[in-house]
């Protein structure tokens, strides 16, 4: 006869871990309820998307400002303008990152949806043309850009230069760099010739290395690592951009819901602040107040 304790070690092995999987549910539901009751380790959370020029200076704000407030946290997601406008249309994000104004589809978007997007000038921005340093010229019109991109102009010395192909290069069409250019120097309406290369990152200076007929674009923030061409007779520069002498230049903006709540003021006003504002120059783009060269 089996007496009622005399269990097999099996059974007792399955016994205790039944009794400790009961108490363990047990353990994290209450301290679950004990975390829901009295707030995580940090109150706030604040998302960023959009630009990935704006995330350049983003991330290193956003560092800055979670020293000074270890209670939030700050995420910043590079993407493009566009995807940062519709995360925040969607609620998926706090803030967009963005060098332009919302198209077309999006300001549509946010009428329908009975939204109001309010925005703050973070920095300025410059686009330059950039070259081979084998290219002889130092400066091109907006209106030889034009042809250049358009693909009305197919050789550099039908403007002056050597007797070379132009290769076309160019961005991908949802980043802000491109709407700028996009805007500024194609023209809306206009279409980029069919036989522009999209490169970006490390590839864009091993091709204008590696091709002296090819041409491209960047922001200030990186002009410096190549050789860059005055646009009608003005380069890119703080001064240039600050004073509107310079043609293809942009604000820098973070566009919030209306009306934005607290914490995001917070972290705004940050950015606007000095502290802000001194990344803003460190990462050679134009602060919005104080002296810059």
């Amino acid at each position: 006869m089996r007496v009622g304790g005399n269990r097999s070690p099996q059974r007792q092995r399955r016994r205790l871990i039944e009794v400790w999987a009961r108490n363990a549910g047990r353990v994290v539901a209450a301290a679950l309820f004990v975390a829901l009751a009295t707030g995580p380790a940090w109150a706030d959370s604040i998302e960023l998307r959009g630009s990935g020029t704006v995330a350049l200076i983003m991330r290193s704000l956003a560092e800055d400002y979670m020293r000074s407030q270890p209670a939030t946290i700050v995420t910043v997601s590079a993407g493009g303008s566009w995807w940062g406008f519709k995360s925040v249309i969607d609620g998926t994000a706090d803030i967009a990152m963005a060098s332009d104004e919302p198209t077309d589809d999006l300001a549509a978007l946010v009428k329908e949806r009975g939204i109001k997007l309010t925005d703050v000038t973070l920095g300025l921005d410059a686009v330059a043309p950039i070259v081979s340093d084998a290219n002889t010229l130092t400066d091109i019109s907006l209106a030889q850009l034009r042809d250049i991109y358009r693909g009305k102009i197919a050789k550099w010395s039908a403007i002056g230069g050597a007797d070379l192909a132009i290769e076309v290069l160019t961005g991908e069409a949802t980043s802000g760099t491109f709407e700028i250019w996009n805007e500024r120097v194609l023209g809306y309406g206009a279409v980029i010739t069919p036989t522009a290369k999209i490169v970006a990152g490390p590839q864009l200076a091993q091709r204008l290395k590696d091709n002296p007929g090819a041409i491209a674009y960047t922001t200030l923030a990186f002009v410096s690592g190549f050789k860059s061409l005055s646009v009608d007779g003005v380069a890119a520069s703080a001064d240039s951009v600050r004073t509107h002498r310079y043609a293809i230049a942009r604000p820098l903006k973070l566009f919030a819901r209306d009306p934005v709540r607290p914490e995001l003021k917070k972290f705004i006003d940050f950015a606007l602040g000095p502290a802000g504002q001194a990344i803003v120059a460190k990462q050679k783009f134009v602060t919005v107040s104080g002296e810059q060269k």
